[in-house]
This record gives C-alpha cells, sequence and structure tokens, in this order.
C-alpha cells in the first residue's frame, strides 16, 4: 500500500506538471507570444513544490525549526545581498525573530501546521523589501468551512488607498479609512507586512489580489461577529456602517469590481485625430516578433494620423521582458541607452541546475558558485525603426507598475524622455530579481528567491527603496473632478485637451 500510495502520488505530480505546461502554452498562444523554457520551468516548479503540499499539512516542532534555518540558508545561497534593502542589523534581528518564533509555533498532538509555519515565514521574506523574494503558499479556502471569518466587503488597493470592491450595502467605490476606529492600514498591518514588494502601494496591492487567501491564514477577523467600516466618500464625508462577517461561500459570491483607475479602455492605441494625440496602453511585457510587429503597426498608426502628443500608458503593467520595453523605447530616442548600467548575479547552485536545464554552458562559472559576478554596461545605439515618433512623450504610470515596468520607466525619467503622470510605481529603480523558484526540504513550503540585482542607468539616491515619482501627479481632487475617469483626469486635466473624440485601434 505504501509503494502504491507512492506511485499514485508521483503520477498525481507528473500529471498536475504537465496539465499547468499545456496551460501555459495555451495562456501564452492567446495572448501571441511564445513562453520561454525558463517560465514554464519556473511555473512547474513552484506548481511540483505546492503538489506536494497536500501531503505535508503538518510537520514536527523539530522539523519546523530545521526548516526555518534551511529558508535562510538556501536565501543566503542565491541572493546577491538579503540585507541590501533593510541593512545588516535589521536582516539580522528579522532572522533572529524568525527563528524564535519558529520555536514557539503551536503544537497539537506532536504537529505544527505547514500553515503555520508559512504565516511565520510570509513575514520574514517580506522583511526584506524585495518583490521577486517571498513564499509561495497559496490555497483556495473551502466553501465547505461555516466560520465567519471574511469581511462583508471585499476590498481594491488604488496606488496605495483601500475602497470597497463590491456593490452590496451601497459602499462600492467608497474608501476605507478604518475598521473597529483603528485606522486600516494599522488593522491590516498583520496581513501587509506578509506581502513581498518594494512599496507599500504594492504591497497593498499583493494583499488584494488574493484576499480570501490572506483572510484565511491570518484569522485575523476570528472570534469577531460584526466589523464596523469606516468609509469616505467623493465628497470628502466619513461614514460608520456596523455589518456582519460573512462564510467564504458568501464572501465569495459579492464579487469585485475591476480596481478601475478609471475608464482607461481596452483598445491597445486610441487616437484622437483633432488633439492629435494617442493613447498606447500597454498592460503587459511580452515578448516575441509578433508582439513587435504589433508595436511597430501601432507607432506606424501614430505616425500616419500625425500624432503629436503620445501617452504610453503602463499603469496596469506588472512586468514581464525587459526586450520588449527596450524596442519600445527605439520609438521614442535615437539616443544610445541602456536599461542597465549595472548588474550582480550570485552564482549558486541552483540557479545553475535551471542554466543546465536550458541547455547553457556553465563551465565558466560553475567553479564560481558562492561568487557575486557583475556586469558594467555602457549605452549603446539602437537601430531607428521607421515608424520613430518624434513628438511629445508621456509615460502614465501607478503603483501597480513593477519589476520590468519599472524599469522601462526607469529608463524614460533617466533619459528625460519625457514627462511621467500618475503616481510612484509599485516597483523600485535599484532592485533584485530573476527569482529562482525553490522549496523546503520538510513541509515542501515553495518560495523563490532572487539571484540578481539590477541598477537603472543613472542610479540616484533612495532608488532601492522608493518607485520612480512622476513629474505630473494625478490627485484623488483632480479624479474626483473628472467623475473618476483617468483618462479624461489626463487628458483634459493635465495636459488641457478639449475634445474627447476618439477611434480606438484594436
Amino acid at each position: 500500500m505504501k509503494y502504491l500510495r507512492s506511485l499514485l502520488r508521483i503520477t498525481g505530480l507528473l500529471a498536475a506538471i504537465l496539465g499547468i505546461l499545456a496551460g501555459s502554452a495555451a495562456l501564452f498562444v492567446f495572448l501571441k507570444v511564445q513562453p520561454s523554457r525558463l517560465q514554464l520551468l519556473m511555473w512547474s516548479g513552484a506548481l511540483a513544490a505546492r503538489y506536494n503540499q497536500a501531503y505535508h499539512t503538518t510537520v514536527s516542532p523539530a522539523e519546523a525549526a530545521e526548516d526555518t534555518q534551511q529558508f535562510f540558508t538556501m536565501l543566503e545561497r542565491v541572493h546577491p545581498e538579503p540585507a541590501g534593502n533593510i541593512g545588516h542589523a535589521a536582516y539580522a534581528a528579522l532572522k533572529e525573530t524568525a527563528l524564535k518564533e519558529a520555536a514557539l509555533l503551536p503544537v497539537k498532538d506532536g504537529e505544527v501546521r505547514v500553515r503555520d509555519l508559512a504565516y511565520l515565514l510570509y513575514k520574514a521574506a517580506a522583511g526584506l523589501k524585495d518583490g521577486h523574494t517571498g513564499i509561495q503558499l497559496q490555497h483556495t479556502p473551502s466553501d465547505d468551512h461555516e466560520k465567519k471569518i471574511y469581511p462583508p466587503v471585499s476590498l481594491n488597493c488604488v496606488n496605495g488607498g483601500l475602497f470597497i470592491g463590491s456593490h452590496k450595502y451601497n459602499l462600492n467605490g467608497r474608501r476605507l479609512t478604518a475598521v473597529n476606529s483603528v485606522p486600516v492600514r494599522e488593522f491590516l498591518r498583520p496581513i501587509l507586512e506578509r506581502q513581498s514588494a518594494e512599496t507599500a502601494g504594492y504591497a497593498c496591492l499583493r494583499f488584494t489580489m488574493n484576499e480570501a487567501f490572506w483572510w484565511d491564514i491570518s484569522g485575523l477577523l476570528s472570534g469577531q461577529d460584526q466589523l464596523t467600516l469606516t468609509t469616505e466618500g467623493q465628497d470628502g464625508k466619513s461614514e460608520n456602517t456596523r455589518l456582519p462577517l460573512l462564510t467564504h461561500a458568501e464572501f465569495r459570491l459579492l464579487g469585485k469590481t475591476a480596481s478601475a483607475r478609471g475608464s482607461a479602455g481596452a483598445a491597445a492605441l486610441t487616437l484622437y485625430p483633432e488633439e492629435k494625440t494617442a493613447w498606447f496602453y500597454y498592460p503587459s511585457f511580452q515578448y516575441s516578433d509578433s508582439e513587435k510587429k504589433r508595436i511597430s503597426a501601432a507607432f506606424a498608426a501614430i505616425r500616419k494620423a500625425g500624432v503629436e502628443e503620445l501617452v504610453i500608458d503602463i499603469a496596469d503593467n506588472g512586468g514581464g521582458d525587459t526586450r520588449i520595453g527596450d524596442f519600445i523605447l527605439t520609438h521614442l530616442t535615437d539616443k544610445p541607452f541602456i536599461s542597465f548600467s549595472r548588474v550582480r548575479w550570485k552564482i549558486s547552485k541552483e540557479g545553475l541546475r535551471i542554466l543546465r536545464f536550458l541547455a547553457l554552458d556553465t563551465s565558466k562559472v560553475k567553479s564560481r558558485v558562492g561568487e557575486i559576478i557583475e556586469s558594467e554596461n555602457k549605452e549603446y545605439a539602437h537601430p531607428r525603426p521607421a515608424d520613430f515618433f518624434s513628438g511629445k512623450a508621456y509615460l502614465l504610470v501607478s503603483g501597480a507598475t513593477f519589476s520590468s515596468a519599472t524599469d522601462f520607466a526607469t529608463v524614460f525619467r533617466d533619459y528625460g524622455l519625457g514627462k511621467i503622470i500618475g503616481w510612484e510605481t509599485g516597483g523600485v529603480p535599484v532592485c533584485f530579481g530573476e527569482a529562482i523558484p525553490l522549496s523546503l526540504p520538510h513541509s515542501r513550503i515553495p518560495f523563490s528567491v532572487s539571484d540578481k540585482q539590477f541598477f537603472g542607468p543613472k542610479p540616484r539616491p533612495a532608488d532601492n527603496l522608493r518607485g520612480v515619482l512622476p513629474d505630473l501627479p494625478v490627485s484623488q481632487v483632480l479624479l474626483k473632478r473628472h467623475r473618476g475617469d483617468l483618462r479624461r483626469a489626463v487628458l483634459r486635466g493635465l495636459l488641457g485637451k478639449r475634445s474627447m473624440d476618439a477611434v480606438a485601434i484594436k
């Protein structure tokens, strides 16, 4: 029976991996780009760890302590500088606290729940202030559980602010400012401090992207029957509403409105002929020949329409492949540029294993495990495309602009390619990235660790602590004046356009 269970487990794991690979490929075909082998490896590796999690719901106290130690051991082996964003003293304190708390985890029938260990490690990983290093354990709460531990509303995070995202109780769109008379960020601290992020705004966004999981694993609302929500409307007036807690099934039925920055529209390119203005909406950096053709076609349409002012909207862009960002940039400047002035790469056996999987030659670096290889990059000229844009460019960013999208914004800022509009980006110009997927030996908790550090073209003080800041901020007052419509707020409120007559080009 023992061998049969092992066989079934392995068979199920392989089937699950094949399923995710097929699903990923199908997704990328839909997006008209092809997945890289590295992406598929990372997804399958993360899935394998999560699949194993079904067989590791508990571990012994000794195993929990050992896994906590192993988390830091593997982190220090792979990451180029774990203390880079917080300082050595803070890192030492973070590590010491985590190891002590691991020894104090609740024990029932001689076992520690893996979810309790993961909850502890979520905080340790998030404390590094590296958005690419974090615990990846996730689960979908079951409707079978009747415990009322979920709030009566769902939430959206818009540039660090929390807004009601469900229609029930006529609270949709109102800003949540307090819960049970406690300022909302203070109330949510146990959850927000477990989000791997470089900025407070991106931590908030990560929470609202997976609310049910966080309400469940944190147990933040356990033992309560009702909540008093203090909300603020667009008129600035506050009101208190006392509402009952929900079960997961009830919470799931609340749904959630799109966390709209305003009405951006779905068209990739929108022309405003009377204003000789264009709005190019680009929500994800995915590199492929077909994507390059699509971008070229957009700039050809911009050129043909005689556009003089262009807004490039990456406010919803969570990143992807930097190369496609560079391709867009060649349409905006014919001067030499680079995306990264310097890159630091920590050589580890885990990273080399991925390179070997990709059939890449590791012979020149395999003897340098444990070292950090640094590369200094020089600016270079890029071929000028036929549909080069020589007008005035603007870049729209927000707290959801992350990873490679932040890199794009950094290049735009450092080379003075135009004015930046919106809010602080969710990522920072000097950042860690290219995360390696790992899992802990006993609990099988999956996690990722950055093995590289990237520096923007012209680093500034605090570039590792703050996102790219806008030249033209979008205020709540401005949005209110334009009824929450971001596009109108930008075009009319900031750029002084009169006509909103538009031609959408898919």
